[in-house]
């Protein structure tokens, strides 16, 4: 059998040669290389290129890593050297090949000439931390295109993106550069995905969200709203987007003279666009749209997503979130009766909330300006049965969003983003945007404690490079480069809080990881609003400061009844009344594929399977939790066996007799916790988050009741998103586990955990 060189040549296919490469790459791990090298010899194919054969071993790595989590390390080890083979060229040739290609703008390659040696010299003394990278870290980049291309081939390595990123945002401070660079090849954070996708580039829109509203309830202001979205969503923008203001179905139209077609036609036209406006060309769009909960089309809104049913009536391209008010919870919980209304014969409900809301609501439902009643509870068991079938619509309470809002001095907050982080003050002439970064907790840790002296130091790295981003990314639109200039609002989460109680051997569900979530909030707010007084201090306030809660030293955690950790309150109170750089500063986003590339779990949520499946371009893959294997192997407990019976139990280890109480605590999925945890521990942080919580709450078997219960347990805690998706399991799951089934080898098959399609547009 012939392989073919990277030159062209033709020569026979050599063992020795592939084993010696294995064997090389994997002497201190605990795998069998040469049989590793007789599987990927006997995948080749007669005249296959040499730079494949990397891929092949990597792949049957992968299919031998359930015996051994050593075999993940050196798939990633083979990828990442032949990646180094392919590209041996230094960081500026590489950004003339993409400079000469169109890839990268003039402004980019100039600041790279002008500092090559420097750049090509710490780009190549940092080669080594690509080996730090999990295999599915890798193949994401790789796959997603992360990894800037020219001629559909990889042109970067991973930390000549980082470089890359770190150039365009931080420039022309080589110093900054280089702290910021540092940062992320170390992956102490990450930033949004639009960051690191258009880095450099003509495309150069790093924000993630963008909220805006319907123009005007007219055909101009729909299809101008429509030219919006689909200017944002081409530039990789997330889109939330409220229509209140929407008049209902059969409402009178003064013009014509005819009844309105209501919510639903209009929906189906921004369901189709955002079919055909990809995000950059590398992802679908993503529009979510907002409707408040006392607007007469929302019971065809809440269905619209369903399976069944008029296909008219379906709009499953769009992601729908409630905008909840206090009165109609109060409502649901008193089976009082609901009123809906349309908003051109009852205007302004949305301009307001609390008392002046309530007061609003009553005097129109006295005046006889509803369209319809009905029970509060009846819209309430659709939108629970609709959760139940389709994980939306999300739902956000308008009232606590808009008590604790740092923007209460220039408007109402009427919608939250595509992923219900996000509450800033959207309107006619502001389209509101955020850029995102997440702080990556598991590299946070310092002699088996968390190291809170790394958090503040990285947290106002993250405040200075995401300020930066405000004055250097692109806006597709003017209203949106008005809007977050007069603001200038940030979004900095986390990832990996998973991952740092397995470290710290700490249960998710534990009485020290709730004071532990409190003082990691509470340090990551304190770090990032005293840097953030600090740049005012030399650059100015946000030009909206003046007349805002900020300006009375009133923080985002005064408004709630809370006791503070242990820093310095008065003294940052008294620093911020002064002046600050931004209205918002923190928030929980997902994390689906910048804590995929990182290595860590998802944002603030628990493992959902210590097994699973992962699906790649190359191929599918059983996935193990590597911290749960290191324990069940120091305590000599893995084993085939226990491999099987990890599998049958669906990937949870609660009810597998040999497994410890101990280590059981430590791995419980996000279906064997109680969700009160999760809505507890969302409390505790709430008020160092400014803006809100990407909430997903999971249930194995959902119903009615218990979903009911979820949320109004979420609204009396005061969250502001009391759901994100609701995330369940196929039913059919359980029996399918009984007896594994078997593929044709003969070797069980494990199922794939059920999880919803999450959004990456907020994925920082």
């Amino acid at each position: 059998m012939k392989v073919k060189k990277r030159d062209g040549k033709l020569e026979a296919a050599d063992l020795a040669q592939i084993q010696a490469r294995i064997t090389a790459l994997s002497s201190d791990l605990c795998v069998d290389a040469s049989l590793v090298a007789q599987k990927t010899i006997a995948s080749l194919i007669d005249g296959i290129l040499t730079s494949e054969l990397d891929g092949i071993a990597a792949k049957v790595c992968m299919e031998l890593y359930v015996s051994s989590t050593d075999y993940e390390r050196l798939a990633t080890r083979l990828i990442v050297s032949n990646l180094h083979k392919e590209n041996c060229r230094s960081f500026s040739e590489n950004v003339e090949i993409l400079f000469s290609a169109d890839g990268v703008t003039p402004d980019f390659v100039e600041i790279v000439r002008k500092n090559a040696e420097i750049l090509d010299d710490i780009a190549w003394k940092a080669r080594d931390t690509d080996y730090n990278l999990t295999f599915f870290g890798l193949t994401t980049l790789i796959s997603n295109k992360y990894l800037l291309r020219v001629n559909e081939n990889v042109c970067e390595l991973p930390c000549q993106m980082y470089l890359r990123v770190a150039i365009a945002i931080c420039q022309p401070s080589i110093a900054f550069i280089l702290q910021v660079f540092g940062a992320l090849s170390r992956q102490e954070f990450s930033f949004g995905t639009p960051t690191l996708f258009n880095a450099g580039t003509h495309h150069s829109q790093f924000a993630s969200c963008f909220l805006m509203q319907l123009q005007d309830d007219s055909v101009d202001g729909i299809y101008e709203t429509l030219w919006q979205a689909a200017k944002i969503s081409k530039h990789a923008g997330g889109i939330g987007l409220h229509m209140h203001n929407l008049r209902g179905k059969d409402a009178f139209i003064k013009s014509t003279g005819c009844k309105a077609q209501g919510l639903m036609p209009v929906l189906r036209v921004f369901n189709e666009s955002s079919r055909l406006v990809h995000q950059s060309g590398k992802r679908p769009g993503s529009i979510a749209i907002y409707l408040s909960i006392d607007h007469v089309d929302v019971v065809d809104f809440i269905e619209m997503r369903k399976n069944s049913g008029d296909e008219d009536a379906r709009c499953r391209e769009l992601f729908s979130g409630l905008w909840v008010c206090d009165k109609f919870m109060q409502a649901v919980q008193d089976n009082a009766p609901w009123f809906l209304f349309s908003p051109d014969t009852a205007p302004f409900l949305n301009d307001v909330y609390g008392a002046a809301y309530d007061s609003l609501f009553d005097k129109y439902v006295e005046e006889k300006r509803y369209v319809k009643q009905i029970s509060a509870r009846d819209v309430w068991l659709k939108l629970i049965r609709a959760q139940v079938e389709t994980g939306t619509p999300y739902m956000l309470y308008k009232d606590a969003v808009n008590r604790h809002s740092n923007q209460s001095n220039i408007g109402v907050v009427k919608s939250s983003n595509l992923c219900t982080e996000i509450v800033e003050v959207s309107g006619p002439s502001d389209i509101a945007v955020c850029n995102l970064a997440s702080l990556c907790l598991s590299k946070m840790v310092k002699d088996a404690e968390i190291d809170f002296e790394r958090i503040d130091v990285t947290v106002r790295l993250m405040v200075r490079s995401l300020d930066q981003i405000i004055d250097r990314t692109f806006y597709p639109l003017k209203k949106a480069e008005h809007s977050n200039k007069k603001t200038r609002p940030l979004g900095i989460g986390v990832q990996g809080l998973q991952t740092l109680f397995y470290q710290l051997r700490v249960p998710f569900d534990s009485p020290k990881a709730r004071d532990l979530n409190k003082r990691i909030f509470g340090q990551i707010y304190y770090s990032a609003w005293d840097e953030s007084a600090d740049l005012a201090a030399t650059f100015g306030p946000y030009p909206a400061f003046h007349d805002s809660p900020l300006a009375s030293g009133i923080l985002h955690c005064d408004t709630f009844e809370t006791t503070l950790p242990d820093l310095d309150w008065d003294t940052l109170r008294a620093k911020v009344k002064l002046g600050v750089r931004h209205s918002m500063l923190t928030c929980i986003m997902p994390t689906a594929s910048t804590s995929q590339i990182c290595g860590n779990t998802e944002s603030i949520e628990p493992m959902a399977s210590n097994l699973y499946v992962r699906r790649t371009l190359a191929g599918e893959f059983v996935c193990l939790n590597q911290f749960l294997i290191r324990d069940l192997e120091a305590r000599q407990l893995w084993s085939e066996r226990m491999k099987l019976k990890l599998i049958a139990a669906e990937g949870s280890v609660q009810n597998i007799v040999e497994i410890p109480d101990d280590v059981k605590a430590l791995y419980k999925t996000c279906y064997d916790l109680s969700q009160k945890v999760l809505m507890d521990l969302a409390a505790d942080r709430q008020p160092f988050i400014d803006q809100s919580q990407s909430l997903n709450l999971f249930l194995e078997d959902p119903k009615v009741d218990n979903v009911s219960a979820m949320l109004l347990y979420g609204w009396k805690k005061g969250l502001k998103t009391g759901l994100y998706y609701l995330k369940t399991r196929p039913k059919a799951a359980a029996a399918k586990f009984v007896v594994p089934p078997r593929d044709t080898k003969g070797a069980p098959t494990p199922d794939v955990c059920s999880r919803d399609a999450t959004c990456e547009a907020c994925s920082a």
